[in-house]
């Protein structure tokens, strides 16, 4: 029964209110593979896209490459867009992805957050505002231009393509 409150309040707290506002993201301090230490809070008036991944995931590889990318083109999150990364496999296992990879962007290691952000899928990506509000949440890979669009507008909706036999 605990789960299941658990599982319903995660759900009531990542969706959006009766009256249409945005939640709050839930916040956290973490450290990065670099000792950095990450927050919304430290991040308010700021874009922050939260990409959730493992390495075993193909998808979850192509959108990486894409966010290598765009995180090098934005300023590496020194401006107004800031990309964190989670991954919740172990940690040695992880170093060897990302010393294989060559990925610079922020890294955090953690399972707990995985559980707080309600993630079932990878990748998993949550767009938050500047307010620090869920703005959207996208289960599933997004290619580089959609997410560039997303950068230049977080409201932008993805069209979901049909899969047809």
């Amino acid at each position: 029964m605990k789960k299941y409150l658990f599982y319903f309040l995660l759900i009531f707290n990542l969706s959006i209110n009766s009256f249409g506002e945005l939640v709050t993201a839930p916040d956290f301090k973490l450290k990065d593979q670099y000792g950095i230490e990450h927050s919304l809070e430290k991040y308010k008036n700021k874009k922050v896209f939260l990409i959730f991944w493992t390495s075993w995931c193909k998808y979850c590889e192509n959108t990486l490459e894409d966010i290598q990318q765009l995180y090098k083109e934005n300023g590496e999150n020194k401006k107004d867009i800031i990309f964190l990364t989670f991954n919740n496999e172990e940690k040695k296992d992880l170093k060897k992805v990302l010393k294989e990879k060559k990925y610079e962007f922020p890294v955090i290691n953690n399972k707990i957050i995985f559980y707080q952000y309600y993630v079932e899928y990878f990748p998993t990506n949550y767009i938050i505002d500047e307010k620090g509000k869920v703005v959207q949440s996208i289960a599933g890979q997004i290619n580089k231009e959609n997410l560039k669009k997303l950068i230049k507008n977080q409201n932008y909706k993805i069209e979901k393509k049909k899969v047809t036999n």
